[in-house]
């Protein structure tokens, strides 16, 4: 699909080789042609993943939810009458929450938060539900393979060199 991006893509204006200076450039934190969110991945697999999101609909999604540690910080805040906020999602990721921080979450948003594991490629691996303890790999979304120091599949028990 990489290789097709030009071909794909939706807006004309987009072709691989602006996208890919544009996230490498001094503006990369500003939106592409004004529109555009544009990500990288780091190119570990020898060619770099971009990926082109709508700053619209991104900052609609950044607004009404919560995501990451950040989220218990504006729990206590919450708690103590600042800001006056309610969010539909509070997620977290990369850190997982102490028992204490999840409990601080759920008195002052009512929700409970929900731990996800994301990358750049597949940007959610992994997700918690409601009331289960640990995260499901989204199977239909994602293929999960655990591997040797040489890329092959592992055959042997976790833990292993690296997953894919």
């Amino acid at each position: 699909m990489y290789s097709n991006f030009d071909r794909i893509v939706i807006d004309p204006r987009l072709r691989r080789a602006e996208p890919e200076a544009h996230v490498s450039g001094p503006d990369a934190g500003r939106p592409h042609l004004g529109r555009y969110r544009v990500f990288s991945t780091a190119g570990t697999t020898g060619v770099r993943g971009l990926f082109v999101e709508d700053a619209d609909e991104f900052a609609v999604w950044i607004g009404t939810s919560l995501r990451g540690l950040a989220s218990w910080g504006l729990a206590e805040a919450q708690l103590q009458g600042r800001p006056r906020i309610a969010p539909w999602l509070v997620a977290t990721s990369s850190e997982a929450p102490t028992a204490d921080m999840r409990r601080r979450i759920v008195e002052a948003f009512g929700l409970e938060p929900l731990d996800f594991y994301g990358t750049t490629e597949a940007l959610i691996v992994a997700a918690s539900r409601r009331g289960q303890a640990g995260m499901d790999i989204l199977e239909d979304l994602v293929v999960v393979e655990v591997v040797d120091e040489h890329g092959r599949p592992s055959r042997r028990a976790p833990p292993a060199t690296r997953c894919c």
